[in-house]
């Protein structure tokens, strides 16, 4: 099992994107294995609908039946027994889910399959019941004799709940600690050029790019703002005095550059740009359905 820990915008779901897509048949050791992934996002904006451990263990193994139906068997049995006492329109218990799960874990067959279970968001989820979900996963990746090789990828922020009972997995990853170098690269690609044009001197860029990366606590998203803030202030004529004293003032958390955005947006003169600015805030916090950017070229 593998723990994927960071801070908001620090790349745990691009991270766990990359490990999604690939993924495929290849990575297996031998042609006769078979490759199964399953996946799920938690998301307390969602509702309690999708902080569920229910729609999570649901969402698993509706995804591992639709690419093994030879499995079925494993889920068959509950299936009519549930049936039989309530009907077709049933609601599975969490406790048949859990069993199911753990059956497919120590399957025994003559052929042999990979499981990847893949899990995001973990601390968006509902915290009942959250610490009996992460012992599950823990123990079915920790089964060595069984037909199916069973792979758990779990992210989530820095929580205390979940700290407590991954705190000694022996495969984790904390991104702040490793991404370190990429948001260094970052920095020096954007703010060099920039620093070079207003005539800094190359000891007060390096000092400039020591600042944000000791700052940045591995959050990309914070590190992009720093560098276009710059990048904007620089455009606008500022001498190289006011460009340090905008890098200075500029808030070291997400939040505080929230709360900065915010202000700038009411201090706008232009009543247009302000309802704008409104009705964008409204599209993306009251959508039913997740927003996707569309291009078109008219």
């Amino acid at each position: 099992m593998l723990w994927i820990q960071g801070k908001p915008a620090s790349g745990k779901s691009t991270l766990i994107k990359h490990f999604r897509e690939h993924i495929f048949p290849s990575d297996v050791p031998t042609e006769s294995k078979k490759c199964i992934v399953a996946d799920f996002f938690y998301s307390y904006r969602g509702g309690e609908l999708e902080k569920s451990h229910t729609r999570m263990l649901q969402s698993l193994l509706y995804q591992i039946l639709s690419q093994a139906g030879w499995l079925f068997d494993y889920f068959l049995e509950d299936y009519r027994a549930l049936e039989g006492r309530h009907g077709p329109n049933f609601d599975w218990p969490d406790a048949v889910l859990k069993r199911i799960l753990c059956s497919l874990a120590t399957h025994m067959t003559s052929e042999t399959f990979i499981l990847y279970l893949i899990v995001d968001a973990l601390d968006e989820s509902n915290e009942l019941d959250r610490a009996s979900i992460i012992d599950i996963f823990r123990h079915i990746s920790s089964i060595t004799d069984s037909s199916c090789i069973t792979k758990v990828l779990l992210a989530s922020r820095p929580n205390v709940d979940i700290e407590s009972i991954l705190g000694r997995c022996h495969h984790i990853i904390k991104l702040q600690d490793e991404n370190r170098a990429d948001i260094d690269t970052f920095v020096s690609h954007y703010l060099k050029p920039i620093y070079e044009d207003l005539g800094f001197k190359v000891h007060e860029f390096l000092g400039a790019k020591e600042y944000i990366v000791n700052n940045s606590q591995g959050v990309f998203l914070w590190t992009n703002f720093v560098v276009q803030e710059l990048a904007s202030k620089a455009r606008r004529g500022l001498s190289k005095r006011e460009i340090r004293q905008v890098l200075e003032s500029l808030p070291l958390e997400l939040s505080g550059i929230y709360e900065r955005i915010i202000g700038e947006l009411l201090d706008e003169n232009d009543d247009q740009e302000i309802k704008k600015s409104e009705r964008i805030f409204q599209l993306v916090l009251f959508a039913s359905r997740l927003l996707h950017v569309s291009l078109s070229i008219v």
